[in-house]
């Protein structure tokens, strides 16, 4: 049997943080916890070097690195480009869940079949 994962993808991370939201904290309200919470190796990544930044958006980047750090958040330390293996993954995804705050991998991931989310101020939407 398939263990079933979420997705979460770097833009969905920083808007919820943005908007003062747990994303871990909405997504466990949301769906069923046998789900396994992965992020890619490219999200830290891209996490890290935002959180270079001395500006407001690097903050919040380092506050989603001690975020993920904080819970059991799988990493998938084989990817390095966080939309390309999104695209990847999801084609083959059954029951799997993508949540992306960037519509053009949002429209692409759903082009494909998969269920996909975004964050928005009030939660989860799949619009």
């Amino acid at each position: 049997m398939h263990a079933k994962h979420i997705f979460i993808d770097t833009s969905s991370i920083l808007f919820a943080i943005e908007n003062r939201k747990d994303i871990f904290e909405i997504i466990d309200a949301e769906f069923d916890r046998s789900y396994i919470r992965t992020v890619s190796n490219g999200v830290i990544d891209e996490l890290r070097r935002i959180g270079g930044n001395r500006s407001e958006r690097g903050g919040m980047a380092r506050a989603a690195i001690q975020m993920i750090s904080d819970r059991s958040i799988h990493i998938d330390r084989d990817s390095k480009r966080p939309d390309v293996w999104m695209l990847k993954i999801s084609g083959s995804a059954s029951g799997d869940i993508f949540i992306t705050n960037d519509t053009a991998l949002l429209r692409s991931i759903r082009a494909k079949g998969a269920r996909v989310f975004r964050v928005s101020r009030y939660g989860i939407s799949n619009r």
